[in-house]
C-alpha cells in the first residue's frame, strides 16, 4: 500500500506509520511495529519494517535465544539428529517457532535431509515440539 499525502512513493508495510513499540488498532486488530530503519519524510519518521502481531516473520539466522529454545524443546530427543539453520517466529500467547533443520538418520549409511521442526514456547518459558515436517 502506498502512503499518500506526504509527497513520496515508498511502499510501507503499515499505514499509518508507527514508531517502535507503539500500537494501533484497525478493524479490531493490534499491530506492533519494530523499528529496523527509519526515514524522515517531511517531519514524519516512519518504520521501514513492521512485525504484524500474529504473523510469521521471514526466515532468518538463529540468535542465541532461538538456539536455546530449540535445545530446550529437543532435550532428551533421540533418533533423528536435527541441526537448525534458519528460524521464523510468530508471537501468540507465547511464541511459535519454525526451525528449518538439516537432518541425519544415524545409520551405518546415514540418511541426510531437511525438515521443519515447529516448537511452541509458552509464556512460562517451557517449550515443546508441536510438529516435524520433512521438506
Amino acid at each position: 500500500m502506498h502512503a499518500a499525502g506526504i509527497g513520496h512513493t515508498d511502499t510501507w508495510s503499515v499505514w499509518p506509520p508507527v514508531e517502535s513499540g507503539h500500537h494501533l488498532n484497525k478493524r479490531g486488530g493490534t499491530r506492533t511495529a519494530k523499528r529496523v530503519g527509519t526515514r524522515d519524510h517531511g517531519g514524519f519518521v516512519m518504520s521501514e519494517q513492521a512485525v504484524l502481531l500474529g504473523g510469521w516473520t521471514a526466515y532468518h539466522k538463529l540468535s542465541a535465544k532461538d538456539q536455546a529454545v530449540f535445545d530446550l524443546a529437543l532435550k532428551g530427543f533421540v533418533g533423528v539428529q536435527y541441526q537448525p539453520f534458519e528460524v521464523s517466529t510468530q508471537v501468540v500467547a507465547g511464541t511459535n517457532y519454525r526451525f528449518k533443520c538439516k537432518t541425519t538418520v544415524p545409520l551405518p549409511n546415514p540418511i541426510h535431509g531437511e525438515a521443519v521442526v515447529q516448537i511452541f514456547q509458552s509464556l512460562d518459558g517451557s517449550a515443546h515440539i508441536t510438529s516435524i515436517t520433512p521438506i
